[in-house]
């Protein structure tokens, strides 16, 4: 069940640098992209990084609304995130394409992501060097979410082998998120 987390502590869902998809609402319409590079910057306020082509339609369409979502997907979508990745949302209705159904921000008119287990309500700080020259957006949280089977008491849990974030290597490639260990207790060196 999606539970709200205390934004000043969304850093917690993002800081193992998981792949993420970012979805927007610009005109009515949603979209929806993949983004590996986004990472908390700031806990009060609570603010994330996130770098995204200035040529793409999510890149357009936060400039023009100031709102974003950052979703985590699980291992089991990454077919979907793949095609995320590499379609352009200016061709085609890729959360349609790509079956992924979504429900109302909170605080944002962006949408979430239903089958995602975190999510992060973002509103754009304006900072024009950064966004034209790089592509770097900082956003400020306003609200957040997670999925409370596989976050709970301000860590991620993750049991399940489907039910857990990855990241993006290269191309085709990921890693899911692994082993979680724990400082202090004598694991194993490895």
């Amino acid at each position: 069940m999606r539970v709200a987390i205390e934004p000043t502590r969304s850093y917690r869902l993002v800081n193992h640098g998981p792949v993420t998809l970012i979805t927007t609402r610009s005109g009515g319409k949603p979209n929806v992209m993949a983004a590996s590079w986004v990472m908390p910057v700031d806990t009060d306020p609570p603010r994330v990084a996130l770098v995204i082509g200035s040529d793409s339609l999510t890149f357009e369409n936060v400039m023009a609304t100031g709102e974003l979502v950052v979703n985590l997907p699980t291992v089991d979508m990454i077919e979907q995130v793949h095609e995320a990745g590499n379609l352009s949302g200016r061709e085609v209705d890729k959360l349609q394409r790509l079956g992924l159904r979504t429900v109302d921000g909170s605080r944002v008119a962006a949408p979430l992501i239903e089958s995602c287990i975190g999510w992060l309500e973002c509103k754009l700080i304006r900072d024009d060097s950064m966004q034209k020259e790089h592509g770097v957006l900082v956003a400020e949280v306003v609200a957040a979410w997670a999925d409370d089977e596989v976050f709970r008491d301000g860590k991620w849990a993750f049991g399940s082998t489907q039910k857990r974030t990855f990241h993006h290597v290269s191309g085709s490639t990921f890693l899911a998120t692994g082993e979680r260990l724990e400082a202090g207790t004598k694991a194993p060196r490895r």
